[in-house]
């Protein structure tokens, strides 16, 4: 995805500035005052936890896209959201097409309620196990 907006961004006479937080409050805020200081034109967010990023960019003025994550609609803000549901269920019939019947380590890094990695580990569950388990039992493949 970083490459993919840096050369757009670049196509349109925009540089993309690019920053981590290790998904720490704190640095997210200290990033995005930094963003503000800098006046930027607009910002492409991939954020830990769009409820307090919100918040966080409760003045902002500047457009903001969440990446991959649900947010209200605000005048200033929007979303794009890509089907990993979907995408997951190729991945994980393309890796049993291979002869690969247990990919246990194949994308399962993060766990945390209601973000789109829930959508990546479904469609693991159904091809590894074939059933569904409870989200709090994945803290197993950390």
């Amino acid at each position: 995805m970083a490459k993919g907006a840096q050369d757009e961004a670049f196509l349109h006479g925009y540089t993309v500035l690019f920053g981590s937080t290790d998904n720490n409050y704190i640095q997210e805020e200290k990033f995005l005052d930094a963003l503000k200081a800098k006046m930027v034109d607009g910002i492409i967010y991939v954020s830990f936890n769009p409820a307090t990023s919100e918040k966080l960019l409760e003045n902002i003025t500047v457009p903001v896209v969440f990446m991959d994550r649900k947010i209200k609609k605000r005048e200033n803000m929007g979303s794009v959201l890509i089907d990993n549901f979907s995408a997951m269920k190729d991945v994980a019939a393309y890796i049993a097409g291979k002869g690969c019947r247990q990919p246990a380590g194949m994308l399962i890094r993060y766990i945390d309620q209601g973000m789109p990695l829930t959508d990546r580990i479904l469609p693991y569950e159904i091809m590894e196990r074939g059933t569904l388990y409870n989200m709090k039992t994945f803290n197993q493949f950390t």
